[in-house]
């Protein structure tokens, strides 16, 4: 699936957005952001117009097709490629048929890259700054930002996987658990597999195993609560007994660009036959093989003539 690379969320004159007057909309403080742990918080969007079922139903029938996923989710597992699951389970019903009667039937919906919408952008872009200072105050800088909606029939479930950004999930109706993992627990996450899934962008090799349970933390989510999830844990979620609708706002910093160019830098080592270190062993390395990435592609961009960019595949 074609990539989005975001808004840019850089410090001016890059990225920013005009301050925002009145209550916070994100929970999320310099005092609740933990970048290395999984929590919920509170949130102000669920009486956003923006944020009803009949809002975001119009936002899926307006986005491009490339950029709506629907399928049938009454068969899906936990333990399924979510990569796949939507061609597996698809539907032969029109998205308009599935979306008018999203609460009746046992449909899952997928809006990506809501932030590129002209209506939500605005919105997404606030959401985003007033995520940032949380960062800034925590000695990390905010570089892209996107958002997705997710809208799950009663009782189903998403399956096994990771993002490459660090998430806020806002849970606007309808309840959800959330069940995560430690990104850093090498018995879950390999270093085989966290070098494919950072460096390929892939997740062939993330695959809910039996001896993972046990090891997850598990987050019951209600309307006016948010759980933010960090960079790569993996996790999946199970729908309560009724239509669920969460809003989901996601961002990558200087560090998680820095942990991803590591990751391709070893895997390009690799392939011309050398044995890397895992990253996360010395950061003194990680930062050299960081250096050593951004210098490829700076040279790659110059002789295509064309600023670089990142990968190009999403699932």
């Amino acid at each position: 699936m074609e990539f989005e690379t975001g808004l840019d969320m850089r410090d001016a004159p890059n990225g920013g957005a005009p301050a925002r007057h009145g209550e916070p909309r994100v929970g999320l403080t310099r005092a609740s952001y933990d970048d290395t742990r999984p929590g919920t918080f509170a949130h102000g969007l669920s009486g956003h117009p923006l944020m009803t079922l009949g809002s975001l139903a119009e936002l899926a029938l307006r986005r491009p097709a490339n950029r709506v996923r629907v399928y049938d989710a009454d068969t899906v597992t936990a333990g399924e490629s979510i990569e796949l699951v939507a061609d597996k389970h698809g539907t032969a019903r029109s998205l308009e048929e599935m979306v008018r009667a999203i609460e009746d039937n046992r449909t899952y919906l997928f809006i990506m890259n809501v932030e590129t919408d002209p209506v939500y952008g605005p919105l997404v872009r606030e959401l985003l700054e007033e995520m940032k200072q949380s960062l800034r105050a925590h000695g990390q800088q905010m570089t892209r930002g996107w958002a997705w909606v997710f809208i799950s029939a009663p009782n189903t479930v998403t399956p096994y996987h990771r993002d490459h950004e660090q998430t806020c999930l806002f849970q606007l109706q309808g309840q959800k658990v959330v069940h995560t993992w430690n990104a850093h627990d090498t018995e879950v996450c390999s270093v085989d597999e966290n070098e494919h899934f950072h460096s390929q962008w892939s997740l062939s090799k993330t695959v809910l195993k039996p001896e993972y349970a046990g090891r997850d933390r598990p987050f019951a989510l209600e309307p006016g609560q948010a759980l933010y999830i960090p960079f790569s844990a993996p996790h999946w979620v199970q729908n309560g007994p009724a239509t669920s609708v969460s809003f989901s706002v996601t961002f990558a910093t200087d560090k998680t660009d820095s942990i991803e160019n590591a990751h391709k830098m070893n895997a390009m080592l690799r392939r011309r036959g050398l044995s890397p270190k895992p990253i996360g062993t010395s950061k003194l390395r990680d930062a050299a093989k960081d250096r050593a990435f951004r210098g490829i592609e700076h040279v790659r961009g110059i002789l295509r003539r064309g600023r670089p960019g990142p990968s190009t595949t999403r699932y």
